[in-house]
């Protein structure tokens, strides 16, 4: 398995259900890919390096995650669907 770093840029304004949700369907996504959640950190609410969405500041969730190869390209699929992420960044780990 390889291990993979996930990043996820959230809209500030969500409400903690929603936070919730997203970090559920994200779990839900890699355990049905045969993934497995190496570890998971809430960052909370950061400043951007850019407006977002004429806005300064996002929210943060970190995943480090394990899966099979081929694995990013179908979880990508899954990430993009959902317009309430931003933006995510999926990094291999060496």
């Amino acid at each position: 398995m390889n291990e993979y770093e996930l990043t996820f840029v959230l809209d500030p304004g969500l409400k903690k259900n929603d936070k919730d949700e997203i970090q559920a369907s994200v779990e839900k996504w890699i355990k049905s890919l045969k993934g497995k959640i190496v570890s998971f950190k809430d960052l909370g609410l950061r400043d951007l390096a850019y407006q977002i969405q004429k806005k300064d500041q996002a929210l943060y969730m970190f995943f480090v995650i394990a899966g099979d190869t081929n694995f990013d390209k179908i979880l990508h699929e899954h990430v993009s669907q959902d317009k309430r992420i931003w933006r995510y960044l999926l990094v291999k780990k060496s």
